[in-house]
């Protein structure tokens, strides 16, 4: 069996790693201020679109509400058909249906007193934080397993503008 050769690390010491740690921060700065700037110009465009469109929407809501009223004067012309076909479009009436639950915990309740599991919706999921409380026997009957890793991490030190002036 060929022995394989272990690569030395790129780093030499706990100085050049606290350096590497140094530019990671400066260019995390950098990113930073990017995104700020992005996001400034973002919001620049999202007020100046705001303004511009402002009055175009409440021109088409005043449309729709003519038309609306148009329609409501009209009852007749949908009593055949929902919906009526025109060049531009189409309009008309759906019926819709909407459940009000005032308080759904006792209507919850109620329905299981009744019995009618049917309109109860609940989710079911294996609860991990309790299945880690396990033993691996206990583990083992319901195909579960623990698996422990050691993830690298890293933590830059806060730094204030009054820090990188001195």
């Amino acid at each position: 069996m060929a022995r394989k050769r272990i690569a030395e690390p790129f780093l030499k010491g706990w100085r050049e790693v606290d350096k590497t740690l140094q530019q990671i921060a400066q260019l995390q700065r950098e990113l930073d201020l990017t995104d700020a700037a992005l996001n400034e110009s973002i919001e620049q465009l999202r007020a100046k679109y705001r303004q511009e469109s402002e009055a175009t929407e409440v021109r088409i809501k005043e449309l729709v509400s003519q038309v609306k009223e148009y329609c409501d004067a009209n009852p007749d012309e949908f009593k055949q058909r929902k919906t009526r076909v025109l060049t531009h479009g189409s309009v008309g009436y759906r019926e819709s249906t909407i459940v009000q639950i005032s308080d759904p915990q006792l209507t919850m309740e109620l329905c299981e007193e009744l019995g009618w599991y049917e309109c109860i919706r609940v989710k079911r999921e294996p609860d991990k934080e309790a299945i880690k409380k396990l033993n691996s026997r206990e583990l083992l009957q319901i195909q579960a397993a623990i698996k422990t890793r050691n993830t690298f991490g890293y933590e830059l030190a806060e730094t204030t503008v009054a820090d990188t002036v001195r």
